[in-house]
């Protein structure tokens, strides 16, 4: 079933991509930005993937080595991490891209295509569903790729 999940949510993001191609590639029509973590020290946006890694296996939450970085550049690592929130049971991606830049090049694919929002610090990013930009899933996964992970509710 989990790998069922993972290949239902690759055919989402692959298709959602192609589709997103079809538009201007220098506008937007929203003119949003990538969802930046503001404020941040310094240490918290060169957290390597592991360090992040392990603070969210700390703080109680289920992490696989399994991540979805289809149509992304220069991706070095990542993990996947299992929030159950707002009624949802999702499998978000965190990843780690070789550079700043990369990460604001896929941030924009992402929000370019329309059905999902990325989240970046540094050079980890990870994005959410636009049906999910209430809820508390998103606080979690921000808290996740600030290196500080809300613990998990569930536990």
């Amino acid at each position: 079933m989990r790998k069922f999940l993972v290949l239902v949510v690759a055919l989402m993001l692959m298709s959602s991509l192609v589709v997103g191609c079809g538009g201007d590639a220098g506008s937007s029509e929203n003119g949003s930005s990538p969802a930046q973590t503001e404020g941040k020290s310094q240490e918290s946006k060169s957290m390597s993937i592991d360090k992040i890694r392990q603070a969210t296996v700390d703080a109680g939450y289920e992490v696989t080595d399994d991540y979805m970085d289809a149509f992304m550049d220069d991706v070095t690592g990542g993990f996947s991490v299992r929030i159950t929130a707002d009624e949802q049971d999702i499998i978000y991606s965190v990843l780690e891209c070789g550079s700043e830049e990369a990460v604001i090049k896929n941030s924009q694919t992402i929000n370019e295509a329309g059905y999902n929002i990325a989240i970046s610090n540094g050079k980890i990013l990870s994005f959410y569903g636009v049906d999910e930009q209430d809820g508390i899933g998103k606080d979690l996964l921000i808290s996740i790729v600030e290196g500080n992970p809300i613990p998990n509710p569930n536990k």
